[in-house]
């Protein structure tokens, strides 16, 4: 999300408690499903000049010359203009991976409207790993060369403290976080429900945020 009243750029990952974020931003005021960003950097990322040249110029999936060609020869029409997008702190929140999982299984098993119907976790795993909240972290914070596009990475378990000088920063009066959608009981237990087979899937899964921000199971 974006907010100019606070001249920041908000990149919410599922699951990391992102909901509360866009609130304190005032990009919602009741979280109900469908309300929140999710928009990726490169959704918003203004592309343009010897960026757009490189794009246009690569044979990628998902790379639109529709789309670039526009903002190559000048006339395109961007999200958030590149000026400030560049002046923009751009942040989001990352967590632990086989904790992030665990969440929004729970979170599709207790409500229909995600369209899952009942299954164990191992089978979830299986059967939905191409589901959307389930893409690698990274999916949402990388640009169109795969590099990190963010100013700040803020750490789900440190998430009061971090989030407190960062809306200081931000210039809030209130530096505190409200914690909304806080109802999935004993989270911290997440590896009581895991299996040595589930374990393995999300290693494998998801190694490159493990290692890139040291996680552990």
């Amino acid at each position: 999300m974006i907010s100019h009243e606070h001249q920041c750029i908000f990149i919410h990952i599922p699951k990391t408690a992102g909901s509360s974020v866009e609130y304190k931003l005032g990009n919602i005021n009741i979280p109900n499903l469908g309300s929140q960003d999710h928009r990726t950097i490169r959704d918003i990322e203004p592309i343009y000049g010897l960026r757009a040249l490189r794009l246009l110029s690569r044979k990628r999936a998902g790379v639109s010359r529709k789309h670039y060609l526009p903002n190559l020869l000048g006339f395109g029409k961007y999200v958030i203009s590149p000026e400030l997008y560049k002046n923009y702190h751009k942040f989001t929140i990352v967590r632990n991976p086989w904790e992030r999982v665990w969440s929004w299984y729970k979170n599709t098993m207790r409500s229909s409207i995600h369209g899952i119907k009942p299954c164990s976790f191992d089978d979830f795993l299986i059967l939905h790993e191409n589901n959307w909240a389930l893409r690698p972290q990274l999916w949402w914070i990388v640009d169109h060369f795969n590099e990190i596009a963010v100013n700040q990475i803020i750490r789900f378990e440190n998430i009061d403290t971090e989030c407190e000088k960062l809306f200081r920063k931000l210039g809030f009066e209130d530096n505190s976080l409200l914690h909304l959608l806080d109802g999935e009981g004993a989270l911290n237990h997440y590896r009581e429900n895991y299996s040595e087979r589930a374990r393995d899937l999300v290693t494998r899964r998801y190694a490159r945020e493990i290692n890139l921000f040291d996680y552990k199971f």
